[in-house]
């Protein structure tokens, strides 16, 4: 899994429908479960975070980009990271959101959801 991919992956549910957006879903759960199971029986197993106990460069990545995931479900109408599915990384990320660094340098939820949702309707052609 390269985060490259994974990004296309995810921008291809966020500007796509039907068929072509439940493809993107069914790619990008693939992929979560592979960071799934490192969280629960990989290298990961029983940390707090992917750098240990404290947040690494590694959560600092992958947070930044899975931080911007529960507004891509909220605006898309998909669900991308299933709690019951995902337990260990939904846990990450709400433990990721939570730190009072992360909280400082990126922008509230509701500011996000507004900026998403303008451009998902001019990607889907209904923001003319």
């Amino acid at each position: 899994m390269s985060l490259e991919l994974e990004f296309k992956k995810i921008a291809t549910v966020f500007r796509s429908t039907g068929e072509e957006q439940k493809a993107a879903v069914e790619q990008v759960h693939s992929n979560l479960d592979l960071i799934e199971h490192e969280l629960r029986e990989g290298h990961f197993k029983g940390r707090a975070f992917f750098g240990g106990q404290k947040i690494g460069a590694l959560d600092i990545i992958v947070g930044c980009g899975s931080y911007w995931l529960p507004v891509l479900e909220e605006v898309a109408e998909v669900r991308l990271v299933d709690p019951e599915r995902f337990p260990l990384f939904h846990a990450w990320l709400r433990e990721f959101e939570s730190l009072k660094e992360v909280k400082e340098i990126i922008p509230a939820p509701e500011k996000l959801m507004a900026y998403a949702g303008g451009v998902r309707k001019f990607l889907l052609g209904q923001g003319k």
